[in-house]
């Protein structure tokens, strides 16, 4: 499956975390499983890209600090 979010940009404090949370909340156009479904994602198996106004350099200039 692809996901395609709605881009926002975040200015992180130092020493912030960063979390994915899965959901669904568009009761419009989301199929939804019966309640007590279990759903299972293999993390191993998954992308995140997440782009970095700057990119790869900006990156390693944040992480670093």
């Amino acid at each position: 499956m692809t996901f395609e979010l709605q881009p926002h940009d975040y200015i992180f404090a130092p020493g912030s975390g960063l979390g994915l949370v899965l959901m669904s909340s568009d009761r419009l156009f989301t199929l939804r499983p019966p309640p007590g479904t279990r759903l299972t994602i293999h993390t191993g198996d998954s992308l995140l890209k997440l782009p970095v106004v700057g990119g790869e350099a900006a990156f390693r200039s944040a992480a670093v600090r």
